[in-house]
């Protein structure tokens, strides 16, 4: 600070005017950021997907639509993962921390986030609301630290190890073939460390556009 300035003026009366000019020079600072932004949440996308990879979940099992996006079209199946498990919860050091299950949020806009005040909970977390059909969960990790990558075209895989208790549950697919769910079922049921696991099947409604979840093997009585 200049001398002849601090004679003219206290130090007390300087903190004085610079907290009421804060507002003002924080939203000249802000105007000036949100320029930027768009270009700087590209960049941060393209630069986390090269970092980071991310487990995405669900609430539900009973959807069509995810079936038939994430499934192939009711051959595939389901896995039910423990949230309680610490798989989930005992990597970060707070609530807020990444490395944690987390929930998605949907909007019709946007997140506008600012690099004076980056929130890259707000950029990740958040979907356009026509996907609100997934009740989507993310749990982020990163990819140096996959037990296993395969050189696949166009992107690399990375595979991550996880703990056999953490899954409660598996649910074949309405159409699964006979030969993948026999050899499926054969996997778990060799395996001691799967044992605990429950098996479902889900049921195309005859009449109506729903999915009905019984015990796999479970005859039905018409």
């Amino acid at each position: 600070m200049d001398v002849e300035f601090r004679k003219s003026i206290s130090f007390e009366a300087f903190a004085l005017l610079m907290d009421h000019t804060r507002p003002e020079i924080y939203g000249i600072f802000r105007k000036v950021d949100a320029s930027f932004t768009p270009e700087i949440n590209r960049m941060m996308n393209e630069t986390f997907c090269e970092k980071m990879g991310a487990l995405s979940l669900s609430e539900v099992r009973d959807n069509q639509l995810m079936w038939a996006h994430y499934a192939e079209s009711h051959k595939g199946f389901v896995v039910e993962f423990e949230p309680t498990h610490s798989l989930f919860t005992s990597k970060g050091v707070g609530p807020d921390d990444l490395w944690q299950l987390h929930k998605i949020g949907y909007a019709n806009e946007r997140p506008q986030t600012y690099v004076i005040d980056l929130d890259m909970r707000a950029i990740l977390l958040t979907k356009h609301i026509s996907w609100s059909y997934e009740c989507e969960w993310k749990h982020f990790r990163p990819l140096n630290q996959a037990s296993v990558i395969l050189q696949e075209s166009p992107l690399p895989v990375h595979l991550f190890d996880f703990p056999p208790e953490c899954i409660c549950s598996v649910t074949f697919g309405a159409l699964m073939q006979n030969e993948v769910r026999a050899k499926t079922e054969m996997v778990i049921r060799s395996n001691e460390k799967l044992c605990h696991l429950k098996m479902f099947e889900m049921q195309l409604d005859e009449r109506k556009y729903e999915l009905h979840l019984r015990p796999y093997g479970e005859h039905i009585t018409k």
